[in-house]
This record gives structure tokens, sequence and C-alpha cells, in this order.
């Protein structure tokens, strides 16, 4: 956990549940490995919220979870 060359997430400090930890396909880029955890939140919320009910919504935020966030609740309504 971190960035190459620095521990990063108070390694030292950190434990995780080895069944929290999942191992990277061979075919899955460092690049592309990054936005699963992302994009796993922003697909929960259709799990927690039936978007389809709602006809307005802000997502608010930069960076990965807030635009995953914004595709995963809008693939609903592409359905349509």
């Amino acid at each position: 956990m971190g960035i190459i060359g620095h521990p990063g997430a108070y390694a030292e400090y950190l434990t995780l549940p080895l069944e929290n930890l999942h191992i990277v396909p061979d075919g899955v880029s460092d690049e592309q490995a990054v936005f699963v955890e992302p994009l796993a939140a922003a697909c929960e919320i259709l799990e927690q919220v039936d978007v389809k009910k709602i006809h307005e919504a802000a997502v608010l935020g930069m960076g990965n979870w807030p635009n995953s966030s914004r595709e995963c609740c809008a693939q609903p309504f592409r359905a349509w």
C-alpha cells in the first residue's frame, strides 16, 4: 500500500486481513488495477439506492470515486 518508494498508509501501523487482499491478474495493468476499489465503491451505490426512483442527483468531488459513481448511477438510465 502506498506510492512506489514510499511506505504510505501508515504501513508500520496498519494490518489488513488476508481476505481483504486480492491478487491482480497478469492481464490487468497497474494503471487499470488502481480503479478497482473506487469502481467497486461506486457500484455499491446501486445496491444501496434504487437510482431509477431518483430524478436528479449531484455527485461532488474530484478523482476516481466521483467519476466512477457518476458513471455507475447513470448506467441504469442508459439501459432504458
